[in-house]
């Protein structure tokens, strides 16, 4: 975060009429400049909705983790937050 200098886990919404994983990809490219074309696998990690954990509004979570061949770009880059974090 550039407020706190400490490091963050990026997020964002789902817009009106995407899919989670559409949400996924646009936020990496978005947030950190991570294009999920070259990503073999995406996969859900967990959904996560306890109303308690966010006091401004009840919000779910989906968690993924995201797989890159040895040999992606991805992997020579050092992945970077963009202005809107």
């Amino acid at each position: 975060r550039k407020d706190t200098d400490q490091l963050a886990t990026m997020g964002g919404f789902v817009d009106v009429g995407e899919t989670i994983e559409s949400a996924v990809k646009r936020e990496l490219m978005e947030e950190m400049q991570i294009d999920l074309s070259t990503a073999t696998k995406m996969k859900l990690v967990g959904v996560y909705s306890d109303p308690r954990r966010d006091n401004r509004r009840h919000t779910a979570s989906a968690v993924f983790s995201v797989h890159f061949e040895d040999d992606s770009d991805i992997l020579r880059k050092h992945p970077h937050a963009a202005d809107d974090v």
